[in-house]
């Protein structure tokens, strides 16, 4: 089995914080999702910094593999 140092480095890049990831889930309206996980950042800016480093693109592409993923940027209040 592949080493996962990949998921390792891209967690590494920048500054993340997961809030939920993968954990048990209502949904209220709309599709079930197979998961959800939640990452806080310090900014929009550092968030789509850390999307596009070459070290998550690395890892995404793994995943990519087995499902289809909805990725999303929202702004806090």
């Amino acid at each position: 089995m592949p080493t996962r140092s990949w998921r390792r480095r891209a967690l590494r890049v920048l500054p993340i914080k997961f809030l939920a990831a993968y954990g048990r889930q209502e949904v209220l309206e709309g599709p079930v999702p197979e998961g959800v996980a939640i990452a806080e950042f310090p900014s929009m800016e550092e968030a789509r910094q850390w999307y596009e480093s070459p070290a998550y693109q690395a890892a995404a592409k793994h995943r990519f593999k087995g499902a289809t993923y909805r990725g999303l940027i929202v702004e806090g209040i």
